[in-house]
């Protein structure tokens, strides 16, 4: 969380997004789970409905316990790992359009992209009080992980990655 990045989502989250969903569905409950919170995140500790957890070694419960995952990314790059472990876990997700840069799902397989406070919180409400479309999203999130990122999918990437380099160096007069 000490990322700019991070922060920044959260305040984002907490300011614009969080209050849209309490008024919906008020006894919902936001765990913040991740090292090195700065102060701002720290304090809203005491709020109604807000939890911080900080570090936690084994996410087990905390995913046992989560009913959708939330990543409010407005500056981001890369990809979103912690994304692909929610549908793996079958917990569906609402991201913004850069908390899910880099997977390319379709919106509803095991994820929503919104980028405005109001249609982020209609998702996130959407999956806390409609068990059919939880449960349509989280099964739809376990089929796109098997049809996009199984392990031999990734081996095969690996191994094209290092037969790539060891061509390069090949190529550039470095021997084996």
């Amino acid at each position: 969380m000490s990322w700019f990045g991070v922060s920044d989502g959260l305040g984002w989250f907490h300011d614009n997004v969080f209050p849209l969903v309490r008024e919906r569905v008020p006894g919902v409950e936001w765990q913040i789970v991740g090292p090195g919170a700065p102060p701002r995140v720290r304090s809203w500790a005491g709020e109604p409905g807000i939890r911080l957890l900080g570090y936690v070694h084994d996410l087990a419960d905390v995913v046992a316990r989560s009913r959708v995952m939330l990543v409010p990314l407005r500056v981001a790059g890369g990809i979103r790992i912690k994304l692909l472990d929610a549908m793996a876990w079958g917990v569906p997700a609402v991201a913004t359009s850069l908390g899910g840069q880099g997977i390319q799902f379709e919106d509803g397989e095991g994820c929503f992209r919104r980028d405005d406070p109001r249609s982020f919180a209609g998702a996130v409400i959407d999956l806390l009080v409609d068990d059919d479309l939880w449960e349509r999203t989280a099964d739809r999130g376990r089929a796109f992980l098997a049809r996009h990122h199984r392990t031999a999918d990734l081996d095969a990437a690996i191994r094209e990655g290092v037969d790539r380099a060891l061509a390069r160096r090949a190529s550039a007069g470095h021997g084996r």
